[in-house]
């Protein structure tokens, strides 16, 4: 007998709200819990924050070190500071160049339709990357300008770039 073939995509988070699959999935040590597979998809979707028990949303993010913060539960890490356009167009157009190759040779080999379609919508998502980056920069500074008006203090907050909330 054939096992039964599981044809859902682990990747595929729907609907769901991502910061309560992790929340749901964090051990009492803070870690995430699940088997490899579990882990491995928790960790690709991981939007760096978890729900308190009370349900109040907190960051799960540490400075790493420079310019760097570090999520806790991925343990992956990226630069504080925000990317100038240049930067961004470059590396966003680096990674479109990989995506085109991978069009190509999903074509090119007979991969099965699943397979064109993943490589498809990542091209489409990564087509929108930078005017959502452009969106969500404005809004974290504006965040950020708002804060500071609040606390009345004239901070560094520049060396993190709106992120400066997260260290004071």
């Amino acid at each position: 007998m054939s096992k039964k073939q599981n044809n859902t995509n682990i990747f595929d988070v729907g609907n769901a709200d991502p910061v309560k699959i992790i929340s749901e999935h964090i051990s009492k040590k803070g870690k995430l819990k699940g088997s490899k597979k579990e882990i491995k998809s928790l960790k690709a979707i991981c939007p760096h924050h978890r729900y308190t028990k009370k349900g109040k949303k907190r960051f799960t993010v540490t400075r790493a070190g420079g310019n760097t913060m570090r999520c806790t539960l991925c343990g992956k890490t990226w630069k504080a500071d925000f990317y100038k356009p240049e930067n961004l167009n470059k590396r966003v157009d680096e990674c479109a160049e990989v995506v085109d190759q991978m069009k190509f040779m999903a074509q090119a080999i007979g991969a099965g339709k699943e397979s064109v379609r993943e490589v498809t919508n990542i091209s489409i998502h990564l087509g929108r990357i930078k005017k959502m980056y452009k969106k969500l920069q404005n809004v974290a500074a504006k965040r950020d300008k708002i804060k500071n008006k609040k606390n009345k203090k004239k901070t560094s907050a520049n060396s993190y770039g709106s992120w400066g909330w997260l260290y004071k």
